[in-house]
């Protein structure tokens, strides 16, 4: 009788006189593994932005949903779904996600249960849908007052009196004013900020003392002003009004006048200052009365400069350089930049290194120069044609060199040396085979997408439950380049399976992976030796 697997939590349930010498694995399997997982097991799930995410409970094997604790992560954009089997079991779920989102844990085709970002909640699978565990607690004790946003007050205590006047109906005596509610007659209070009309104020103090009434703190007026008060504006001995007309007066400071004084009159010069200043420089009252433009007149922001006689130019910026000069520019001394068309230098060989330009020597250039070397040039870099070269890098045709590196070239003459670096990687870990149908990777490299390689390794691999086939094949994740088949003959046997071949722009990584056709209780193994290269792949890019 074959084995089956239990409705809610998929354990193995051996059939009567199955697997005979290793129903203990199995059972190992169940009780170390699938039922710890469901009991204690706490597992991460990133959620996918932009589709649903998915879990399963697979039959006999480890799966997230068998977890009891899940914490969702991953940057969201938007509300997203988890979709759990419709196996009943209980689910801890932490919304751990960025982005402020809500992921909905459901099964597929349900409404579920929508998990705000951060929350932590406890739900459970009734076979159906996902639905809350808890809505009713018997009592309920917080470490802290619980805030308005959850739907308290926020406070642990009310003050005196509160709870009493929390039980009076409004507009009643004792009872709390509210928002443009009556405020009934208190038998003292303090008004700071009173709006309104007030046309029925009455004062039960001292009438008589105008101290008893504050107006925005003022408790009395200054000489005068009762007086100017009575008076109406506009007239001599009122108050003058904002924007309002300040007739003549018969004496005035103005420290802040604005619009346009073309009546301002004043008994002397000296009476009127214009920004602090009382009079005029030599010279500048005959200058405020030539046109601007002209000769003599004050020369303005942005305006023609003219032709003066004389002058020194401190911090002078020159658009271009077309402008027609006469006279003689023997007193400049400043260095022209490369942005205005000069050399940023004062000297030849200072201006040729601003400039990244060689010498006539052939020396003081950087960079990468398409240049034609012929004699004995000591290093070229990127020449299309490089003669007696020491060291010539990426050049098209090469004659007599001593040491060519770089990527395709076409040489002739005496080629002493072609560099082709290989790249290798080794396992640093068991790969266990848990599944018939699936290859497993083993050993790869990161080659890149280019060029024709010749990649070549080997895996080791075993199984301690018996005599086991183990199917190997190399290649990049979609074109196969290799494959090979061995066969353990005894429990605890390991084999070594070698493959190798060519491969042109490669779609992935170069690897071997390995499948298990009839157990799932094998191995790839990256240190049976204890030298840890076990399963090891290397890779050479030959053109």
């Amino acid at each position: 009788m074959a084995s089956t697997y239990s409705t809610n939590l998929a354990i193995e349930l051996i059939g009567i006189g199955e697997q005979s010498g290793v129903w203990g694995t199995t059972t190992n399997n169940n009780l170390g593994t699938l039922l710890e997982q469901s009991i204690s097991g706490n597992v991460t799930q990133a959620i996918t932005d932009g589709a649903d995410t998915t879990i399963t409970i697979p039959s006999g094997t480890t799966g997230v949903a068998r977890n009891i604790a899940i914490e969702m992560t991953g940057a969201l954009t938007a509300t997203r779904n988890l979709i759990v089997p419709a196996n009943k079991k209980l689910y801890f779920i932490f919304n751990n996600t960025t982005g402020g989102f809500a992921v909905t844990v459901k099964v597929t085709g349900q409404t579920g249960v929508s998990v705000p970002n951060g929350a932590k909640i406890a739900l459970v699978s009734n076979g159906t849908d996902v639905v809350s565990l808890l809505n009713y607690m018997a009592s309920l004790t917080l470490g802290a007052a619980l805030p308005v946003a959850s739907g308290g007050t926020g406070i642990t205590a009310l003050g005196t009196g509160v709870a009493t006047a929390l039980g009076i109906n409004v507009g009643s005596a004792g009872a709390f004013v509210t928002f443009n509610g009556a405020g009934g007659t208190p038998s003292s209070m303090t008004a700071t900020n009173l709006t309104g009309t007030a046309t029925s104020l009455n004062i039960g103090g001292n009438a008589a003392t105008a101290s008893a009434i504050a107006v925005g703190g003022i408790t009395g007026l200054g000489t005068g002003v009762a007086t100017a008060l009575a008076v109406n504006v506009g007239s001599a001995g009122a108050f003058v009004t904002f924007n309002g007309a300040g007739g003549t007066p018969s004496s005035m400071t103005a420290t802040n006048l604005t619009g346009t004084a073309s009546g301002l009159t004043a008994g002397s010069a000296s009476a009127v200052a214009l920004g602090g200043i009382t009079g005029l420089g030599t010279g500048i009252a005959t200058a405020l009365a030539v046109n601007v433009g002209t000769a003599g007149a004050p020369v303005i922001n942005g305006g023609v400069l003219g032709t003066p006689s004389s002058g020194t130019l401190t911090n002078c910026t020159f658009p271009t350089l077309n402008q027609n000069t006469t006279g003689t520019a023997a007193g400049l001394s400043v260095t022209l930049a490369i942005a205005s068309g000069g050399t940023g230098a004062t000297s030849a060989s200072t201006a040729r290194t601003s400039l990244d330009v060689p010498s006539n020597a052939g020396s003081g250039a950087s960079g990468t120069w398409s240049i034609n070397v012929t004699g004995n040039a000591a290093t070229a870099t990127s020449a299309t044609s490089a003669t007696n070269a020491t060291n010539a890098t990426n050049a098209s045709t090469v004659t007599t060199n001593a040491n060519l590196t770089g990527a395709i070239v076409t040489s002739s003459g005496n080629a002493t040396t072609v560099n082709m670096s290989p790249i290798t990687n080794s396992l640093g870990a068991d790969v266990a085979l848990s599944n018939t149908a699936l290859y497993f990777d083993g050993p790869s490299v990161a080659q890149g997408a280019s060029g024709t390689w010749f990649v070549s390794g080997s895996v080791t691999v075993g199984d301690g439950t018996g005599s086991q086939q183990f199917y190997g094949k190399l290649w990049d994740g979609t074109t196969l380049i290799a494959s090979g088949y061995t066969q353990s003959s005894a429990s605890a046997e390991t084999m070594q399976l070698s493959l190798s071949g060519y491969i042109s722009s490669p779609a992935g990584n170069l690897r071997i992976s390995v499948r298990e056709p009839a157990a799932t209780s094998g191995f790839i193994k990256y240190s049976a030796t204890g030298e840890g290269k076990d399963s090891t792949i290397t890779a050479i890019r030959i053109a």
